[in-house]
């Protein structure tokens, strides 16, 4: 192994002891800060270490390698005790994974489907050229006078620690999303313990035949908030806090959330 793969194998945090890097409300008491921020906002190279609540830990990977989402290439961040890995905002306000170089193998910090919700996930992602991987939007942040880092598109969230599990039983209530075009649904979740669930409700089939639905689902991995259906593992729904469906590639859900 290369001193390369060596040293981006070294910031692979712990599993046990991580969590991952999401948007939060700037005050709260999530929000990392970057012990080197200065280092970041003059444009030099820096380990992406925390303080405050957070010291002692860093910003790291949660695997080694980079996987695909269609046209994208991403690393899920974590924060974590093992190597941070080491970053450098340019003027253009990307910030850039220095262990990754070379147009198709770049790694950016993006706020996930450019999602500015508090709970969202921040991660590593790249595109398949330095122009897709450089694309605006969720990729471009601010770095605050108290060491905090902010969406450019949305100065009022900051990065912060994420991943905390959710009580099935916290989840119980009436729920709906929209499946654009194909309808909207209607549920209520009736926990059977603390990491599975069964649901309940209809799905207006592009909103006008009502289908009945009814799974029960169970957590795929401790630590984590994704449910999948028992009849159908690739079924998943995965929740961003208490009140909200995360969208993205494992929810057919557009926007969903708490009734």
């Amino acid at each position: 192994m290369s001193l390369l793969a060596d040293g981006v194998l070294a910031t692979v945090q712990p599993e046990g002891a991580r969590s991952q890097m999401v948007l939060v409300d700037k005050f709260s008491p999530k929000a990392l800060h970057f012990t080197n921020f200065r280092n970041l906002i003059e444009g030099k190279p820096c380990l992406a270490e925390l303080s405050g609540e957070h010291k002692s830990l860093g910003v790291g990977r949660q695997y080694y390698d980079q996987r695909r989402y269609n046209e994208w290439r991403y690393t899920e961040s974590a924060i974590g005790p093992n190597t941070p890995v080491t970053i450098c905002r340019d003027e253009a306000g990307y910030i850039k994974l220095e262990d990754t170089s070379g147009d198709k193998n770049e790694l950016y910090f993006c706020v996930a489907f450019w999602n500015y919700t508090p709970g969202n996930a921040v991660n590593f992602v790249g595109g398949l050229s330095r122009d897709k991987s450089r694309s605006g939007g969720g990729f471009l942040w601010s770095v605050n006078d108290d060491g905090t880092i902010s969406p450019r598109s949305a100065p009022h969230l900051v990065l912060g620690s994420g991943g905390e599990e959710i009580d099935a039983y916290e989840l119980t209530g009436c729920w709906k999303c929209s499946c654009v075009p194909c309808g909207i649904a209607w549920w209520r979740i009736y926990p059977s313990s603390q990491d599975s669930y069964c649901e309940f409700g209809i799905f207006l089939f592009f909103f006008v035949a009502p289908i009945p639905v009814i799974k029960c689902r169970t957590r795929e991995k401790k630590g984590k908030n994704v449910f999948y259906n028992n009849s159908d593992p690739n079924d998943k729904t995965d929740f961003l806090d208490v009140n909200t469906i995360n969208p993205g590639p494992l929810n057919a859900c557009f926007k969903g959330g708490r009734v």
